[in-house]
């Protein structure tokens, strides 16, 4: 069962039904909106974005006007339905129109005077093109300009009356032959990944995604005509191994979430597409070139400083490159000097204290370094090496065995810790991020990712990690996307920075999923959520950073004391490798507020 789409459509049908309810029915129906969201919770199913006044008044102690507390309920569950829609992986344009026409029912229950300005501020916002607004598809009839015209807008709708629970979409069953096909088809790769994994690196198989898990497969249809088709593969550690395949076309699901009701959330992920009946696409699943990919990130993350010294000195050999080993922290590439940088990222003044001692020419890093680290190098006209990418490359061009033999001769050196986990879910992440949706159609969903990017990335740094999602300040003049509480818990660190320079008893984050770079104005909302309070410090995440103008404000604001930094899509995706592989993002931070320090 597709317990995704059982369970938004159950929330559709309580909400057509509070809608037209009586004070008889009135707390079977919340009751009812209550069990369903703790499953939605429970399984994993997709975000719940519903403000906390929304669950006080599902409370049996909340004691509100019986009309008054339907009415508040009802608007924030057509709101969160309607924008959850648009959100799901799957959803196209025909098989929404029961769902929109469900939603438009329930709200044509209402009066005029109360229903017709649910989506006010939606309508009138500026922030996103009106094509690209989630509620497209109504936008006219969000709001109308007369009682009249609210009142022939119910009749429309009604005209065509419909059986609700038989009107949504149905789930249509895959082909007998598509779905052995595929089962064929990933049940032989599979085995021989993992006879592959089990002869050559059996100490560590069990660090690979795919080995000895349970794999679940959905697949969905995506175009009849050409027999093309998008499967996911969704991956649990603790269930028993083996592959399951979903056997109906799946037409609604929230991406890298369950599907079905698994007390679990996926260890991994992956997606791809399809031709049937040749299958083509599907040979390359689990192949030997992406076990060496595998291999070289899992070496790369926890190999030693001097395997992994090794490792570089023997893939620059590989490239015909004069290569000698120096010191324990250099080598020389051509007669040119490299320092080694394997452990944490380094702030940027260490980085230029160690360059300053000797004439380097490159500098080696296991992963990406941060962009402030790059900037630095780059205008010291240092060249950047980073060995995870190296390898890659060569598996790229058809080496991918020179990595396989050199990595399996050091294979009982690696120790392989608890920090495993952090891989999967970083990878998780990073994918969540690269899907969403830029724009209205995705602004929920980037607030989620980003809210668990941020606690991925910064819940150990505090030592109370106490949170809250659309917070609005006492005069209710502000809602603020997400704040912190900054206990911070190491000292020297960022967090202690920001409170003692800028004295931020909260981190404020803001989300913009814009499409473009943010302008001066945009940028400078906000700052707004600034006082003496809260203290001079946000953190904006937007997709793809500030403009050049933006950034000569944000400069101007830090000669004010107001610290307000901007992550980008490319700067969340350092910090989660960052952390991945086992290095503190917090020293990245830090080299952006010296590089903003720096420029003003």
């Amino acid at each position: 069962m597709n317990c995704a789409k059982q369970k938004y459509e159950n929330l559709l049908l309580l909400f057509n039904r509070l809608c037209k309810s009586s004070t008889n029915e009135y707390y079977e129906i919340i009751n009812g909106i209550s069990y369903e969201l703790e499953d939605i919770k429970k399984y994993d199913l997709f975000p719940i974005d519903l403000p906390d006044s929304f669950y006080k008044r599902l409370s049996k102690d909340a004691v509100l006007d019986f009309k008054e507390n339907k009415l508040k309920i009802a608007k924030d569950l057509y709101i969160f339905l309607a924008k959850l829609m648009f959100s799901f992986d799957q959803t196209t344009v025909p098989e929404t129109y029961s769902y929109r026409k469900v939603l438009e029912l329930g709200r044509t229950e209402f009066p005029f005077e109360q229903a017709n300005e649910w989506c006010q501020e939606y309508v009138e916002s500026t922030e996103f093109e009106r094509s690209r607004f989630f509620f497209c598809l109504n936008r006219e009839q969000l709001v109308l300009s007369t009682k009249d015209n609210f009142q022939k807008y119910s009749e429309e709708l009604r005209s065509d009356s419909i059986d609700i629970p038989t009107s949504f979409p149905k789930e249509t069953s895959l082909e007998k032959e598509l779905l052995s096909s595929v089962y064929s088809i990933m049940e032989n790769k599979l085995r021989l990944y993992q006879d592959y994994i089990e002869k050559n690196y059996k100490i560590i198989r069990h660090a690979f995604p795919f080995y000895n898990k349970q794999i679940r497969v959905y697949i969905t249809r995506t175009s009849k005509e050409k027999q093309s088709y998008e499967y996911t593969i969704n991956v649990y550690d603790t269930l028993l191994p083996g592959i399951s395949i979903y056997p109906y076309d799946v037409k609604l699901a929230y991406r890298f979430s369950n599907i079905e009701a698994i007390e679990q959330k996926p260890s991994y992920s992956l997606l791809a597409m399809f031709t049937y009946p040749n299958c083509i696409e599907m040979g390359k699943l689990f192949d030997e070139f992406s076990i060496h990919h595998e291999l070289n990130s899992l070496y790369t993350r926890y190999a030693s400083f001097y395997d992994l010294r090794d490792y570089l000195v023997y893939m620059l050999r590989g490239q015909l490159k004069d290569v000698s080993i120096i010191s324990d922290y250099e080598i020389k590439i051509d007669k040119k000097r490299c320092l080694l940088f394997f452990e944490e990222i380094p702030t940027i003044k260490i980085l230029q204290l160690d360059l300053k001692r000797r004439d380097y020419e490159y500098v080696a890093f296991r992963f990406y370094p941060d962009e402030a680290t790059k900037v630095v190098l780059k205008e010291a006209n240092i060249s950047v090496i980073i060995v995870q990418q190296l390898g890659q490359a060569l598996i790229n061009n058809q080496n991918g065995e020179m990595i396989h033999w050199f990595i399996k001769s050091r294979i009982s050196n690696l120790l392989i810790d608890d920090s495993l986990k952090e891989l999967s879910i970083g990878d998780v992440l990073i994918k969540k991020l690269k899907n969403c949706p830029k724009g209205k159609d995705g602004w929920k969903q980037y607030e989620d990712i980003g809210g668990e990017i941020f606690h991925f990335l910064f819940s150990d740094t505090f030592r109370n990690y106490s949170f809250e999602y659309q917070s609005i300040n006492a005069d209710g003049t502000f809602r603020r996307d997400l704040i912190i509480n900054n206990t911070y818990s190491d000292s020297p660190s960022f967090w202690q920075l920001v409170k003692d320079d800028y004295n931020s008893n909260l981190i404020i984050i803001d989300f913009k999923n814009y499409q473009q770079t943010l302008t001066p104005d945009e940028f400078y909302n906000p700052s707004k959520y600034m006082n003496k309070l809260a203290g001079n410090f946000v953190i904006i995440l937007s997709r793809c950073g500030l403009d050049e103008s933006a950034k000569k404000f944000q400069i101007k604001l830090l000669e004010d004391n107001k610290l307000v930094m901007c992550l980008s899509d490319a700067n969340l995706i350092d910090l989660i490798n960052q952390k991945v592989n086992g290095q503190n993002p917090l020293y990245s931070l830090e080299n952006m507020y010296y590089t903003l320090c720096k420029n003003k």
